[in-house]
């Protein structure tokens, strides 16, 4: 009787253990399909969202864009940035994304975290691979 009770125990454990595992993989792609869709800061330029952005689904993979209203570049702060999104990837709880600047100026590394309410939270992180000292942050909704 006591080989039937470990048995039992043991064939319990994995069932449970992996059982465990898909409903972990289906968290994160519900969490990425949070992700997708338009999105706007709640930061405003002249009426205008100071931020606009989408993730969408193109075959396999995740892409994006982004157009940023009134941002400074070469002396003018009214400049309209538009960027694609590339090397997008669900990390944990956010989605971490790059996008190159104009006339090879280098890269901004991007994180996206969003939450169940449709708001969320974007920040530009890294420039060039290094961290900046504060990341920018907007406050961003659907």
């Amino acid at each position: 009787m006591t080989r039937f009770r470990v048995f039992c125990a043991i064939t319990l454990a994995a069932m449970v253990s992996s059982s465990m595992q898909p409903v972990t993989e289906a968290v994160q792609v519900a969490n990425l399909e949070q992700a997708l869709g338009a999105w706007h800061s709640t930061e405003q330029f002249e009426g205008e969202p100071r931020v606009q952005f989408a993730f969408r689904r193109q075959g396999n993979e995740v892409v994006g864009w982004v157009v940023m209203l009134g941002q400074k570049r070469k002396g003018n702060d009214r400049t309209v940035l538009a960027l694609s999104f590339c090397d997008v990837r669900w990390d944990g709880d956010r989605v971490r994304f790059d996008s190159i600047l104009p006339e090879d100026e280098g890269t901004i590394g991007w994180e996206m975290r969003p939450a169940a309410d449709g708001k969320g939270v974007l920040a530009a992180v890294t420039e060039n691979g290094a961290p900046f000292a504060e990341p920018i942050v907007w406050d961003v909704s659907r």
